[in-house]
């Protein structure tokens, strides 16, 4: 079997998880035989199948474009919303009454629930994923079955050694992540870990917008944190560090 792998464009430059989502089930699905291809733009290889991650603006032409061309694919969401199910719901709703009378406005959500819609099945990765896309978008939940995100038994078998004689910090707070994107929550994390006398270690990108410039600021002027910018993926520093921290901290909003 072929199965062609793609997301959004700019997926291998945010670096975040659903890059190393992609990789890890590639690989695992290769083990067991399976041919997978990532999406080249221009090549026109022939697939008995296109697995596609993430169902927003980024990925709605593409699947669009599939569904158009009558090739099929299946969605792997990766979506989430601060808001209930409710709220979803009733928006949708109010656009749909909107674009009765108006033509030509997508919100973001109404291409997650397009790009849904059009997919031969749908792999959330949580319950409440789940019920959100069936109770807020409508889909069709014998259309449907959870994937969950595994781990790599390499973090399980990590020697936290490595990091410690390193940098020579033990017993500390553990961030990891895009800092300055609003979800994550970062800033507030920040600030809480300023006022503790509690060593801590960030790994991850600041990125370049207000929310990143400002968690900057303060990681700069502080005394508990140690800041390693961006490490691989696959570097045993990385694991290393989950194995020596006493705590792992994600205060993100909604994920």
């Amino acid at each position: 079997m072929k199965i062609l792998f793609n997301s959004y464009q700019a997926i291998n430059i945010m670096k975040g998880g659903p890059k190393y989502k992609i990789l890890q089930l590639k690989s695992s699905l290769e083990k067991l035989g399976v041919t997978i291809k990532l999406f080249n733009s221009w090549n026109n290889d022939t697939y008995d199948l296109v697995h596609l991650f993430n169902a927003h603006s980024g990925t709605y032409h593409y699947a669009r474009s599939l569904k158009l061309d009558n090739k099929k694919y299946i969605i792997n969401p990766i979506f989430y919303s601060k808001h209930s199910h409710y709220k979803v719901k009733s928006f949708l709703l109010a656009q749909g009454l909107l674009n009765s009378f108006i033509n030509g406005f997508m919100s973001e959500i109404l291409m997650t629930q397009d790009v849904c819609r059009n997919s031969e099945f749908v792999l959330p990765n949580t319950l409440e994923e789940k019920n959100m896309l069936i109770k807020g978008l409508g889909i069709n939940a014998n259309n449907m079955s959870i994937i969950h995100n595994g781990v790599e038994k390499r973090f399980i078998d990590a020697s936290p050694n490595i990091f410690i004689k390193k940098y020579n910090i033990r017993n500390f707070i553990l961030h990891v992540g895009h800092i300055g994107a609003k979800r994550k929550n970062t800033y507030n994390l920040i600030k809480a870990i300023n006022r503790l006398d509690c060593p801590s270690v960030f790994i991850g990108n600041i990125l370049n917008n207000k929310e990143g410039m400002k968690c900057k600021f303060l990681i700069e002027r502080s005394n508990n944190i140690l800041y390693l910018g961006w490490v691989k993926h696959d570097d045993v520093m990385l694991e290393s560090a989950y194995a020596a921290c006493h705590s792992f901290v994600l205060p993100s909003l909604y994920e």
